[in-house]
């Protein structure tokens, strides 16, 4: 659940409108609305104002409940919600470039190559392509580590 999601929800479970709470906090009820949807977002000291109005701390307003990989505890003890790490497409395609750019940058790029392929996973749209790319670029590296040798 993001930042929009959570006012909404705590805004519904104080029984509130969304002109009773852009009347407290002195802004319109546009601005609550484009809040709750998630076309912009309250500024530090309106969060701080509606957290005290909850009477949550701000950071339950922050946190993204579908994303958490553990629970580890601050200093105070109370549990801190860590977001796992996923890939999106976008960085499949990054691991594409940076395999292309590898070939490039031979012997270090038979180095780097094993871990893009450690990153790459089966299924994604750019699987074979990346492993092909880092598979020669490993074996460039290799030849080249070769005739440097030997010749």
């Amino acid at each position: 659940m993001n930042l929009s999601a959570q006012l909404k929800k705590y805004r519904k479970k104080s029984n509130l409108t969304q002109n009773e709470l852009a009347e407290y906090l002195n802004v319109s009820r546009q601005s609550v609305s484009k809040w709750e949807t998630g076309k912009s977002y309250p500024d530090l000291d309106t969060l701080l104002t509606i957290s005290k109005l909850y009477k949550i701390p701000i950071n339950k307003l922050m946190e993204d409940e579908t994303d958490h990989k553990s629970d580890i505890p601050d200093e105070s003890g109370a549990p801190v919600k860590r977001k796992a790490f996923k890939f999106d497409i976008k960085d499949y395609h990054i691991l594409f470039f940076i395999s292309i750019m590898l070939l490039f940058l031979i012997p270090i790029g038979g180095l780097i190559a094993p871990f893009i392929l450690a990153k790459n996973k089966k299924g994604t749209a750019l699987y074979s392509s990346i492993s092909f790319v880092c598979v020669i670029c490993i074996l460039l590296s290799i030849i080249k580590v070769f005739v440097m040798l030997f010749f």
